[in-house]
């Protein structure tokens, strides 16, 4: 259990972290947008550079990577609240069955998002139609089917829990 606790903390603290740099760029991208000085964002591994850029199409770009941002902040947030429900010693439950699931979806749906947007900004940005393949959406992919794994033996374990405790 002791890994537990320690596998809590670091989620803990990656999700207030995470929760400050969001609200950072809440807060910077408007300012940033309208003072026309030179800025780049960073996103997954490739750096944009919104400046020599029109407003609507620096809009779009900030827009689509404050979805999937928001998407993989979601999946941190019900990880948070999944381990938080398992460090009291509730395993087999509805509610972490579930949170599996949406973990698992939304982790395929960032993966998938992700290379959509990198493709669109690519539009944006050079006027042209690019893919590569990266790592993000292999792993993101991968760790989605691990959640969506883990939601289907949790749930037959907590069938096959129910059914122990109706043996006699």
């Amino acid at each position: 259990m002791k890994s537990l606790s320690f596998l809590k903390t670091l989620i803990n603290i990656y999700y207030y972290l995470m929760l400050l740099a969001f609200a950072i760029g809440l807060i910077t991208a408007p300012i940033l947008l309208f003072t026309q000085k030179k800025y780049d964002i960073s996103f997954l591994g490739t750096t944009i550079n919104l400046t020599d850029i029109t407003l609507w199409k620096s809009s779009i770009a900030l827009v689509l990577i404050a979805i999937i941002f928001f998407l993989y902040f979601r999946s941190i947030h019900l990880i948070k609240n999944s381990v938080d429900h398992i460090s009291k010693g509730a395993y087999f439950t509805e509610y972490i069955i579930g949170n599996f699931k949406k973990i698992g979806k939304l982790f395929i749906g960032v993966g998938i998002g992700a290379t959509a947007v990198k493709m669109v900004i690519t539009l944006l940005l050079e006027s042209q139609i690019g893919f590569s393949l990266d790592s993000t959406l292999f792993i993101f992919i991968i760790l989605g089917l691990f959640f969506l794994f883990l939601s289907e033996a949790f749930e037959k374990a907590s069938q096959l829990k129910e059914e122990n405790e109706l043996t006699i």
